[in-house]
């Protein structure tokens, strides 16, 4: 995790930026797979 803030342009390569409810979207998506790799790391 790092700092963000409103103007830092982290997506400045996407001519569109993404909304926040695609973004939770995807957040969604990756939660399972990001908790069994920590979850194999800790075994």
């Amino acid at each position: 995790m790092f700092p963000r803030w409103a103007d830092d342009r982290l997506y400045r390569q996407l001519r569109e930026p993404l909304s926040p409810e695609f973004r939770a979207q995807k957040a969604a998506e990756l939660r399972p797979a990001l908790q069994q790799v920590l979850a194999e790391k800790l075994t």
